[in-house]
């Protein structure tokens, strides 16, 4: 019986495993493709816009003429009455501007001051005031407590006066002269409306040299250093008082501080 010879080791050896073949490596991906880029958008739209306004041609009246000023302790609105000649105002923003600058400066030593807070275009068929009857038409229908009514026409006739012209009036309402206004014309100078103001403030005409209100023809003192005179603003403090207790003129300043110390604070 034949042996078998061992080589080393003990026990029967085992036969090898078969190689196993290496795996075939995998194919990289194939690189992913850039976006396209977005399509632009259309630039959007802009919404129709309403119509611009007309611009009111009077409000510049209002915004572009001096204030009250600051110093004063009164301030009195005036309501502005203009005539449309041609559809247009009968006077200029500039012209209002320089009757209620010289007021103001003329009318500071009794601590009043005065500005424009409202404007109306009279209608067309208002143009000159020829006599009495149209001038009491002026301000039946437009006058109100609180304000100073001032009327800008073409042209003022001279009811004394045959076929004259002047430059303003301070006119009572034949009816009720409690109801009062001033009317100017178009070619007042810029001292016109604070002489018929101290019409309203109840001056009569004067004999004074230096007065506003003496009418006599005179070189001395110029027009430009006219004013009232001492006994004149005395008078006037005591009317502009009057007026005031009485409600035919409201001091704006005194209404607004009255109506901020009642207002309920904001939390």
């Amino acid at each position: 019986m034949l042996v078998g010879c061992s080589t080393g080791g003990s026990g029967p050896s085992t036969p090898e495993a078969p190689a196993q073949p290496e795996p075939e490596p995998e194919p990289e991906p194939a690189p992913a493709p850039e976006p396209e880029p977005a399509p632009e958008e259309p630039p959007a739209q802009r919404e129709p816009t309403e119509p611009l306004k007309k611009k009111d041609p009077l409000a510049a009246y209002v915004s572009e003429t001096p204030r009250c000023l600051a110093e004063a302790g009164r301030c009195f609105s005036i309501a502005l009455h203009l005539t449309m000649p041609d559809g247009a105002p009968v006077q200029s923003v500039d012209w209002v501007s320089g009757q209620v600058r010289q007021a103001n400066r003329l009318f500071a030593p009794i601590d009043v001051s005065v500005q424009v807070d409202s404007v109306d275009a009279l209608p067309d068929e208002v143009q000159e005031i020829d006599d009495r009857a149209a001038r009491d038409a002026l301000g039946r229908e437009r006058f109100s407590r609180g304000v100073l009514h001032v009327f800008v026409t073409p042209r003022l006739a001279d009811v004394d006066i045959a076929g004259a012209e002047i430059r303003g009036v301070h006119w009572r309402y034949r009816p009720d002269t409690k109801r009062r206004w001033i009317i100017l014309s178009k070619i007042a100078s810029d001292l016109v409306l604070s002489h018929e103001m101290g019409h309203f403030f109840g001056l009569p005409h004067s004999r004074y040299e230096v007065s506003l209100m003496n009418k006599s023809p005179r070189d001395d003192p110029p027009w430009s250093e006219r004013r009232f005179a001492d006994p004149e603003l005395a008078r006037m403090r005591k009317h502009r008082d009057q007026m005031v207790r009485s409600g035919m003129l409201i001091n704006r300043k005194a209404a607004k501080a009255a109506t901020t110390a009642v207002s309920p604070a904001r939390g």
